[in-house]
Order: structure tokens, then sequence, then C-alpha cells
């Protein structure tokens, strides 16, 4: 078992932790992250889905759908897939899909043996799909279209994953138990603009500090992995986290261990709930939550131990983990934020989580885990197959209890958000000086990704832009 060693911080996080404006934080992240790159990133081609649904026979009358989506004006596919792959009495023998107007698949286009069908076509920037489908009860179609795009964004780190608690003093020493150590405190309440960019239509009264973990090569303020944990006073939201760990949206974080058995025993006796054991063999991780009942988890990776005595072997941030409604969608979406290399497959599906959802059939997951290579941050991309949950992330304003949101930072944050914009992509706001008001040389904006997850970009502002 580990024993309890005084932890003691850096001199230069002293320094840092007397700070109290996000302002002063960036001045020392922009110094720290100016030799990552230059401001023209090299371009990604990612593989956007613009459109994706799912159609399924009833009876009666034919059953349709028509939509609107955004597109760059250019070359696309659509793709319509028949039936469920596992059972062909599901295939569609007569559908019919328009694209902006134009007959695309008319029924000659169906019948039992075809499966999968790829068709080139042209978007606008509005385009409007409709799909039609009938005969017998029971059958399926898949819609999707896809658009290949150049990107070149300029994410080169990310800044902290965010916590809202229902009591701050009670969270703080949990997050401390972990290995957040160093806090810097934030102001209690900011401007209408910095409130609109987390979705508040008016100032809000909260208390937040970022705790600080010890450097690690996984992205995080100033190098130091980080969580922004935030207790809501005006607006407060008491629904609870998510429930289950398959839930759309960021439903845990994992944090990477070299002593996976003796932090578990040290934190037990911290009053840590655990839900699962590790395993013998493969990877080694246990699932706990968090005061609030938010899911985290240990992972057992071999490595150098903390940089700084601690009482537990917690040297990082593993991954944060996303789940997703469709793998293929959001694996492109997060390519275009900059996350382009591979750790490979997530490892979730194990009879003790499957225990845990309730089931003791296998789980079936399709899942990676994907790193952010300027700085090594990594995200577990999951969409689980089994059991599937479809209940949304959560809505706006970025205040639900659990967690609630990512930050990165881009040294071209009013670039990238044109970019995005370009893409299709929604801001619930415009880049908010923050957070010294008119005085600030730094902004946030947040977005959120095809299934509501919310994601903010910090960066440095010019006059003009305020």
């Amino acid at each position: 078992m580990n024993t309890h060693r005084k932890a003691f911080p850096f001199p230069f996080l002293v320094q840092t932790a007397q700070m109290n404006t996000l302002a002063r934080a960036l001045m020392i992240l922009t110094a720290a992250l100016i030799g990552f790159s230059p401001l023209s990133a090299p371009a990604v081609e990612v593989d956007l889905t613009r459109h994706l649904a799912q159609l399924q026979r009833t009876s009666g009358q034919p059953d349709s759908y028509t939509e609107s989506f955004f597109g760059v004006e250019g070359e696309a596919t659509l793709t319509v897939i028949s039936g469920d792959q596992s059972d062909p009495h599901t295939r569609a023998r007569c559908a019919f899909v328009y694209l902006n107007g134009e007959l695309i698949l008319a029924p000659s286009d169906f019948n039992q043996q075809i499966t999968q069908i790829e068709v080139p076509t042209y978007l606008l920037a509005d385009n409007s799909i409709s799909v039609e489908i009938r005969g017998k009860p029971g059958s399926q179609l898949s819609v999707r279209v896809n658009q290949r795009q150049d990107v070149n964004l300029n994410i080169v780190s990310r800044i902290h994953f965010q916590v809202n608690a229902s009591s701050f003093d009670v969270s703080k020493a949990f997050y401390s138990n972990l290995g957040f150590w160093s806090w810097i405190p934030f102001p209690p309440t900011n401007t209408l603009e910095v409130a609109q960019a987390v979705g508040v239509d008016h100032p809000y009264q909260i208390r937040v500090e970022v705790g600080l973990m010890v450097p690690s090569p996984d992205g995080g303020l100033f190098g130091f992995p980080a969580i922004d944990l935030i207790q809501w006073f005006d607006p407060w939201r008491p629904d609870p986290p998510y429930g289950e760990l398959n839930h759309l949206g960021m439903a845990r974080v994992a944090l990477r261990t070299t002593d996976l058995d003796g932090d578990m025993e040290y934190l037990q006796l911290m009053g840590v709930n655990f839900l699962t054991q590790p395993a013998a063999d493969g990877t080694r991780f246990a699932i706990f939550t968090d005061p609030d009942g938010v899911y985290y988890e240990l992972v057992e990776a071999a490595g150098p131990p903390p940089a700084v005595p601690n009482a537990t072997s917690i040297s990082g941030v593993a991954h944060v983990n996303v789940n997703v409604s469709d793998f293929g969608r959001s694996r492109e979406f997060y390519r275009m934020l900059g996350m382009t290399g591979s750790l490979g497959p997530a490892y979730i599906d194990t009879p003790e989580v499957a225990a845990l959802l309730g089931g003791s059939e296998p789980l079936s997951i399709q899942g990676e885990l994907i790193q952010l290579p300027a700085d090594g941050s990594v995200v577990e991309l999951v969409q689980w197959l089994n059991p599937h949950d479809p209940e949304p992330a959560y809505a706006p304003p970025i205040n639900h209890l659990g967690i609630d949101r990512m930050a990165y930072y881009t040294l071209d944050l009013a670039g990238d958000v044109e970019r995005l914009k370009a893409q299709g992509v929604e801001f619930l706001s415009e880049i908010a000086p923050c957070c010294s008001g008119p005085e600030s040389t730094s902004g946030i904006v947040a977005f959120s990704d095809p299934d509501g997850t919310f994601i903010e970009l910090l960066g440095e502002i010019a006059p003009s832009e305020q």
C-alpha cells in the first residue's frame, strides 16, 4: 500500500496559484506553446458526415421523412445501407431517395441481395433530403451523406476537463486525493459575454478553481493535467450526472497509475467507492465515482512514478471518454480537431462493466483511443452497440452536474472559429474576451460535437476582436 507523503508544489506553481485571472494564466501558457507550430497548420483530410438517418418500415402508408442539412458546395457521396447486416429479412426492397429535389435512388435500385449502395452526388450550402420506404414492415434503411474536406486547425493542447459539483469543498478534497494538488482560483462572476459563452443568458455566480496534477505528457494547463472544478449558484441545475457508463457524452475520465492495487487500497481508505475490480489479465482498470456519482477510472500503465511525491501513484490523465452515437461520424469530426493519432481500440467491454450496466450479455462496442499529437492528450471514443442508450448528451447551458466540457488551446482562435463555421459547426456564442472584461487578451468560445458534447476553445485575441 502507498504511504501518505506530503505533496509540495514546484516554485512555479506557488506563483501560478496566486493568479486570479485566466488572462494571466494564458500568458504563461502561450509562451510555453509558442514553439509548437506555425499558425498555418498542415491540413487534415477528413470525410465528414453531413447527414445521417435511420428509417424503419412500419405498416400502412409508406414511411418517409424530409430533412435539411448543411454542406459545402462540391462533390459528396450518398451511402444507403439496406437492413440489419445480421438479418437479411430486414433488407428494404422498395424505397425512394431524393436529394435537393432530384431522384437519386428508385425501387429498381433495391432488391433482397443488395445491402449497400454508394452514389456520387453534389452538395450545396443548404441541402434537402427526402426518403420514402415501402414494402414489408420491419425493413430498414440507413442513409448517410459524406463529404471530404481539407481542414487546417491550430489546436495544440487540451487545457482541462471541466466538472460541475454540488459541493465545491467536498469535491475539491476528493480530487486533491486523486492528485490534483495545486489549485488556481478564478473570479466568481464575469461579464455577460463570458456567461453567454457557456450558454447562460445573464452574469453567473459560481465558485471555481482549476486543479493541476504533476507534469505529464498528457496536455493540460502549462503541461499539467488539469480539472476545472465549478459549483454553480446562479443558475443552479439540480439534475444528477449521467447514471450509466454508456450515456452519450463525456461519461468518465480515466486517470493513469503505476500502482493500481496500492492506489485502490489508499483511496478506499479515503472513502472512495469502487464499482469494479481490476481483471487479472489484459488492461487493468477499475471504475469508481466521485461524491456526486460521476464515473472515473484508474488504469494501470507502465511508466515513472509521479514527479512530485504524493499519496498515490496517479501520474496523469490517461484519457477523457466521449460516448458517441455513430463512431465513424465522430472519428472524422475529432480528426478535424487534430486528433489524428491512434492508440488502438477502446477496452471498456469487460464482464464486470457488463454487470455494472445491469446485463449479463457480452457488451458490444466500437471504439478507439485517439490522440492529439501536439501534446499527447487522448480522447476515448466509444459507440455502445449493446447496450445502447439513445438519450442525448447534456443540453446547454454548460452547468450540468458531471463532466460537462473539455477545453483546448489554439494558436489561432479567431481563424479556427471561422474554419469550423465553414464546416457547419455551430457555436454557443461569439468569442468572449476572458476573463478581465474589455482588457482581456484571451478569449473563449464553445461548440459541440455531433452528439452535443461540449468543447471549448481558448486562445489569444487581438484588440480588434474585443
